[in-house]
């Protein structure tokens, strides 16, 4: 019985050292995996922080020009140049006064509140 067991435990060691090495092997490409994808995503994210400042660039520069034109049509037809600066500065300022509540509102939400209760339970031990 122990002669006919000794190849059977070697055969278990040699499947038992095959499974590390293909472990470690299965390890060694799921880490080379990971490694290029950070790379693809790093690339990707570099392109979408590049084409987010062109389109900024060219929003902010196309809304200029739209607020130049208003105010010209403005100061040509109805107002003089004074009054049209006026009604769209105050056009301005109001259409800002939403976006800054919206601001304040979404702003709270950066400070984790729900996470921070759930600290704080833990910390007093409840």
């Amino acid at each position: 019985m122990s002669i006919s067991a000794a190849p059977r435990a070697f055969r278990l060691v040699q499947h038992a050292r095959s499974l590390v090495a293909n472990a470690r092997g299965v390890g060694r490409d799921l880490l080379e995996l990971v490694k290029l994808e950070a790379r693809v995503a790093a690339a990707s994210a570099l392109s979408v922080v590049i084409f987010s400042v062109l389109a900024l660039i060219l929003v902010i520069t196309g809304w200029i020009l739209l607020i130049a034109a208003l105010v010209t049509w403005l100061a040509d037809n109805w107002l003089g140049l004074p009054g049209a600066l006026l009604i769209v500065g105050a056009v301005m300022l109001a259409g800002m006064i939403p976006c800054i509540v919206m601001l304040r509102m979404r702003a709270r939400d950066l400070t984790f509140p729900a996470t921070r209760r759930q600290l704080e339970d833990l910390s007093h031990g409840e």
